[in-house]
Parts: structure tokens; C-alpha cells; sequence
């Protein structure tokens, strides 16, 4: 039987991405997040942001796979 000594190997699941960068059109960071364990990310910036593209730059994953991208919405 499992308790809440017992060590869990998945601390965060290995799907998610670890850290991510968003970049503005002159490639500059708006938001930069590290040691991210949320697969759902709702992203409220201080002010507006007025660019004619974004970046985003996935740096890894707490597993072995690939790091994926599913859905952003810009309100």
C-alpha cells in the first residue's frame, strides 16, 4: 500500500514542457517560465502586447518525449 512517504518517480509528468520562452517580432522575450509541472498554461500579460507575430520556444520535457504544442489563443 502506497502513503505519502513513498517516493513517487513522476514528480511531473514527462509530457510536459519544462520551460518556455514567448518572443515579440524583434525576438524579444515577453514571458519567459521555468520548472513548469502545468499542462495547461492561461497566460494574463501586465499590459498589451502589440506584435505581428509570437514565438514560442518549448525547452523540453520532464521525460523522455518530445515537447508538443497543442493550442494557443490570443485574446
Amino acid at each position: 500500500m502506497e502513503n505519502v512517504i513513498y517516493h513517487h518517480p513522476e514528480r511531473a509528468m514527462p509530457f510536459c514542457v519544462h520551460s518556455f520562452v514567448i518572443c515579440n517580432d524583434q525576438n524579444e522575450a515577453i514571458l519567459s517560465v521555468k520548472d513548469n509541472h502545468h499542462s495547461l498554461q492561461r497566460i494574463v500579460l501586465q499590459e498589451a502586447v502589440v506584435t505581428s507575430r509570437l514565438t514560442i520556444h518549448l525547452k523540453g520535457t520532464h521525460g523522455n518525449t518530445p515537447a508538443g504544442l497543442f493550442a494557443v489563443r490570443c485574446y
